[in-house]
């Protein structure tokens, strides 16, 4: 069971072995792992190929900052970003759901035009 303080899920619901929050979510989190092992980034690498080779000489926080498009990201880099985030939050709440046994609802927001 996760623990939840003031209403904020403190542990991470997929593997209980970390921090809910992106850093986890992003590099350590074995289950959201085994996605990004699956996920295309470019033409020679997986999400989780690429993302272990900024591990040298970095924080986990500027490897996810990097990651997010911190500077010098082309339209291109942030439109794979965006697919790249859009892919793993619905991966998260389908594992986070099946661990529970239900649906968990995922809000999106729709934009205005």
């Amino acid at each position: 069971e996760v623990y939840v303080q003031n209403g904020r899920i403190v542990d991470c619901p997929l593997c209980l072995s970390g921090p809910n929050d992106e850093i986890h979510l992003l590099l350590n989190c074995q289950e959201m792992k085994k996605k990004t092992a699956q996920m295309k980034w470019n033409k020679d690498m997986s999400l989780s190929e690429w993302l272990n080779s900024l591990n040298e000489g970095q924080s986990q926080a500027q490897i996810v900052r990097q990651f997010l498009g911190e500077a010098n990201k082309t339209e291109e880099d942030l439109m794979r970003v965006g697919a790249s985030l859009e892919e793993l939050l619905d991966h998260f709440f389908k594992v986070w759901g099946k661990k529970r046994g239900q649906i968990i609802p995922r809000v999106t927001y729709q934009r205005k035009t």
